[in-house]
């Protein structure tokens, strides 16, 4: 797999998943990511608030993975449009990794220690 474009920003976007406080500071820090498929991937921060709401989504039992899932469809979006879980499923498994490891701060991806 090449290395992923990986920048950060600060402040929001229209198009970007929106949550929490607005204004400048860590609560409105964005990760962009190009993915192996090519998409661009916006994160923004995620809170506590969309671990819960991640876990409700991603109440099909499958455990960890799950959760990151839905974690992702709450922070993330996809070539600047809002995903769901469902799109998470359907996304092939190489961008869902990179995303796995972005969201959870996972140290092999290339957003860790941003």
């Amino acid at each position: 797999m090449t290395q992923n474009d990986v920048t950060r920003s600060q402040g929001p976007s229209a198009a970007e998943p929106q949550g929490g406080a607005s204004g400048a500071g860590p609560a409105n820090g964005r990760t962009t990511l190009t993915l192996p498929s090519g998409a661009t991937a916006v994160i923004r921060d995620a809170k506590g608030r969309d671990l819960e709401k991640a876990s409700i989504v991603s109440q099909s039992g499958g455990g960890a993975i799950s959760t990151a899932m839905g974690l992702i469809a709450q922070v993330t979006t996809i070539n600047g449009r809002r995903i769901t879980y469902e799109d998470v499923q359907e996304m092939p498994a190489r961008d869902v990794t990179v995303l796995v490891s972005a969201v959870l701060g996972n140290d092999s991806s290339p957003a860790s220690g941003i």
